[in-house]
């Protein structure tokens, strides 16, 4: 069940819980009309009115109308999308801090993966292996992908594709 939760409750799970890949500010929107968003500062609970340049993804063309269902995460932070995150980094084994990358494709998710995984071998070998962490990174370039399977057409999900 989806509780409802203050603005500064909103923005505080965001931090705690998701990936912060492009968000800076801690607007929470409430409520738009057309072109426009009012929401509130969630550090200083100050009612603000914006105008919503993106005007979200899925209503580009039109605008909003009334309350703010659905907003992209990669914008503000919303109700619905930092109890997800929360839930997921609870039931999510292992102890150490968790948070959640929401992205819109598979694409999306498997060049997220790689590029931990190699932020994950440099920071690792430069404490093992100090300055010679470079060379050491040289040696082993290997990843596993599922054969057959089709994992996007970006840089990384390419060299992972085994299809044609």
């Amino acid at each position: 069940m989806l509780r409802q939760l203050s603005p500064a409750e909103i923005y505080y799970l965001g931090r705690k819980y998701i990936v912060n890949t492009t968000i800076d500010s801690d607007l929470i929107p409430l409520y738009g009309e057309g072109p426009r968003i009012w929401g509130v500062l969630a550090e200083t609970g100050e009612l603000v009115e914006l105008v919503d340049f993106c005007s979200g993804i899925g209503v580009t063309p039109l605008g909003h109308s009334g309350k703010l269902l659905m907003i992209p995460g990669n914008e503000w932070f919303n109700n619905a999308e930092v109890q997800l995150a929360e839930k997921l980094c609870v039931i999510t084994p292992g102890k150490h801090p968790k948070k959640v990358f929401f992205c819109n494709s598979g694409t999306e998710s498997v060049e997220a993966a790689v590029k931990m995984c190699l932020a994950r071998r440099y920071h690792s070998y430069k404490e093992l292996y100090g300055g010679e962490a470079e060379a050491r990174l040289q040696e082993k370039r290997v990843f596993c992908a599922f054969g057959g399977a089709f994992h996007g057409r970006t840089a990384y999900a390419l060299s992972l594709n085994c299809s044609k």
